[in-house]
């Protein structure tokens, strides 16, 4: 953040949404610098283990990311373009997968051009905001 010039209520914003886990929008033209986002607050030892066992838990059980490689040390960032669907950003799908708001879990889920994001794709995002968790619907007995 230190890249960007002025705009001091804005950088503060985002440092109390970050320290605190809370959701955040800006709004602006290209290259104002919404992109940025502050390095994490400083976290206990057992903190820091925590998330990165769930950071890496996350697309390891979607089978994205190989059992070999370790334990995923550095938030995630994800940037989904403005055409993915509804089960691609919240998950789900024929065969279930991790959506990008899942796996952003303990990063940053950037949504770049958001007016141009389908609305069914948005509405999604309703419940997982009011409820602070993606949970999925109960399986249907046939």
């Amino acid at each position: 953040m230190r890249d960007v010039r002025g705009q001091h209520a804005a950088k503060r914003a985002l440092e109390v949404a970050c320290a605190g886990g809370h959701n955040i929008i800006f709004i602006g033209p290209p290259g104002a610098g919404k992109r940025c986002s502050p390095s994490a607050p400083d976290d206990s030892a057992a903190d820091v283990a925590r998330r990165s066992i769930e950071t890496t838990r996350i697309p390891q059980r979607g089978g994205l990311l190989e059992d070999s490689r370790g334990l995923v040390g550095t938030r995630p960032f994800r940037s989904p373009h403005h055409t993915i669907s509804d089960a691609g950003l919240i998950g789900g799908g024929a065969v279930p997968r991790p959506g990008e708001v899942s796996l952003g879990h303990h990063g940053v889920l950037f949504l770049d051009e958001l007016p141009e994001f389908q609305r069914n794709v948005l509405e999604v995002m309703r419940q997982p905001l009011e409820d602070g968790a993606v949970t999925s619907p109960a399986p249907r007995l046939l």
